[in-house]
This record gives C-alpha cells, structure tokens and sequence, in this order.
C-alpha cells in the first residue's frame, strides 16, 4: 500500500523589536532663585520657584514650583510628579510629596510640591536635597536636577530620563543668609592679609532666632587651582581657615530691611612663602 507523502512545512515567525530611546522633555525647568511664578489665580507676581528661596525656618513649609511651556498642549499633556527629598545631613532616605497643579500663565503652566519640614523632623541646620520627577500622559517621565545658582552664570539645570542621575547632583537648601558679599574686599598689611564678607538678611540680624550665619570659611590654594570645599571641611590642595566675627550694619538692599556681618581671615601670609 502507498501512503501518501505529506509535506509538512514549518513556518517560523520572526518577530522584530524596535528599541525606542527615552528622553527628558526639553520643556520643563525649575529654577529655585528665579521669580517667576504667579499667584494661583493667574496674577504674575514674581514668586521665586522655591519658596521660601533662602533664609528658611525649620518650622515651615518649603513650596518647590515646577514650570511647564505647554503651549496649549503641543508640548505634551502633565499629569503629575512629585518632588523627591531627604535629610542629607541625618543620612534619611528618599521620601516624596505629590506635584499639585497650581496654575497656567499664558502658555506656561505651573505645578508645586509642598515639604513640610516641621512634619518630617528636619533641624533647621541640616541639609535637604531634593529633585524633581514630572509625569506625563503622552511623554517620558523627566527628572530635574541643579544647582542654586543662574544658569546663564555658570550654575547648573539638567533633565535626565535616569532617576539615578538626578539623586547623584540634586538640589539643596538649608537655612542660610539671604546673601553673601565679598567684591575682593581684602587688605594687605605686613605678612597678614584680611578678607572681609558681608552677610546679609532679609530678617533681623541682630535676633539669634534669625542669625542664619554663626560661622564662616574661607577656602584658598597656592598652586593655581580652583579651592574646594564646604562646610569647614577642604579636599585636594585646599586649606581652610576659619572667619571671625567684626560687626553688624544696617541697611538697605531693595525694598527689605537687611544687616550684614563682617567676617575676616588674618595671618594668611603666615602659611606660605610670599615675596
């Protein structure tokens, strides 16, 4: 008996996977000194995205602002975030409070996370660093991340899609003076040297509950390198010396009555060769 040949074809099916790249909207920013933030009605009054900016009570609140240049929805659909922080100074972990919407002004929109440092046991000496995490309907999630500083000064504002990048060069605020001023204010006498910085207030300095500043210094290099250091504490060919208290002034900067203290570095000359 002849049986019949079946041909039996298998068909192998090759399936093709596109690898899409992520990446960070280019049109959202958070710019913690910059006064731009309206009222939640609309009116622009200037609020600085972070706020209060400096000179910050341990009691308070925190408001960090985030901008979006929706442009009437072709920059994409926000529908959220949050703001991540934690108390770099106690080594606390990452915690996070929720973006709320705040308002639109024109094509840019607004949205603001609220940190509570009374409710979350912050001293008020201590160190927050935050970063910024802004979800979308119809776009990659983006994280913020910089610096206090302008932009188009040097400082630094990046977006990233990689939440471990923005943790590794976060944001930060403690409470701090409204502003520091040198202007190359030195004098030179003998094997001495004095440098002398003006600390100002937006708050009464002569109050010990808002004395932002209790200490000061002063960071130096003789090999031609740029110092490095905070907080006391030098690296690489860095040295360190503390300022000392001279006085409190009273004036005006702006609209707000502020102080400013005096701090100097002596002796300077005395810890190298100078001819």
């Amino acid at each position: 008996m002849q049986r019949p040949f079946i041909q039996v074809l298998t068909l192998v099916l090759l399936t093709w996977s596109t690898v899409v790249a992520q990446t960070p909207s280019p049109h959202v920013w958070h710019i913690p000194f910059n006064p731009e933030v309206p009222f939640e009605d609309g009116t622009p009054d200037q609020l600085p995205m972070r706020f209060p900016y400096v000179e910050i009570d341990p009691g308070t609140t925190v408001v960090v602002y985030q901008g979006f240049f929706k442009n009437g929805g072709a920059n994409g659909d926000q529908t959220g975030g949050k703001v991540w922080f934690r108390d770099v100074t106690a080594d606390s972990a990452w915690d996070s409070v929720n973006l709320q919407y705040h308002t639109d002004l024109g094509t840019n929109q607004y949205w603001k996370g609220i940190i509570d440092l009374a409710a979350e046991g912050v001293p008020g000496l201590n160190i927050v660093e935050y970063y910024i995490e802004v979800t979308f309907s119809d776009r990659d999630t983006t994280y913020l991340y910089g610096d206090d500083l302008d932009p188009s000064q040097g400082g630094e504002f990046a977006t990233t899609v990689t939440e471990t990048e923005a943790r590794a060069d976060a944001y930060s605020f403690r409470d701090r003076p409204a502003y520091i001023f040198h202007a190359n204010n030195r004098v030179i006498s003998g094997d001495d040297i004095t440098f002398s910085a003006k600390v100002g207030y937006i708050s009464n300095p002569d109050s010990l509950f808002t004395r932002w500043a209790d200490n000061g210094f002063l960071y130096y290099t003789t090999d031609g390198s740029e110092p490095q250091g905070s907080l006391g504490s030098s690296s690489g060919t860095t040295s360190v010396i503390p300022m000392q208290f001279k006085s409190v002034e009273s004036g005006n900067i702006e609209v707000s009555t502020t102080g400013a203290r005096a701090m100097i570095a002596d002796g300077l000359f005395d810890r190298f060769p100078c001819d």
